[in-house]
């Protein structure tokens, strides 16, 4: 069994607040997107997005699972601080996890020889910078099984 989240949606913007708590109550709402209690039981999650209703950009849902605030919001609680997650986790969700969801984790996933190189080079360490400033990264070279198939002009 494999979780999929949009972490996307895990935080309180009002469409939580104003119409999916109220009906569920408190003791069900603390249980909305527990991300961080799947991932300390040793579950597999694999997270995506609902494109096209919501975001594409996995860098803003990773930055809001780390930090279950909004991709805007740089300050205030967490919502549901119990189900924040690590960065690490998140990055081993969107690629290892990923393609063991997709049945492909023989040949991609992770960067080893034999294997696709899917992938793409950002400007910043997110290990270095400010978890509500992840979403932030811009993508400077994207590669296809190891084509380049974007470059953003700022890569020499």
């Amino acid at each position: 069994m494999i979780a999929s989240f949009q972490p996307l949606w895990a935080f309180a913007d009002s469409y939580i607040t104003d119409l999916t708590e109220p009906v569920l109550g408190p003791a069900r709402s603390r249980w909305l997107y527990p991300i961080g209690s799947l991932v300390k039981s040793g579950a597999v999650v694999a997270p995506g997005s609902d494109w096209t209703v919501s975001s594409m950009n996995p860098l803003e849902a990773i930055q809001v699972a780390v930090t279950r605030r909004g991709p805007t919001d740089s300050a205030g609680p967490a919502w549901i601080p119990e189900e924040v997650v690590d960065l690490r986790t998140m990055l081993t969700a969107y690629t290892v996890n990923g393609a063991f969801a997709a049945g492909d984790e023989k040949t991609m996933g992770t960067l080893e020889v034999g294997k696709a190189a899917d992938l793409i080079v950002i400007d910043h360490d997110l290990f270095t910078v400010a978890p509500t400033t992840i979403h932030q990264a811009k993508v400077l070279l994207t590669l296809l099984d190891g084509k380049p198939v974007y470059r953003n002009r700022a890569l020499r």
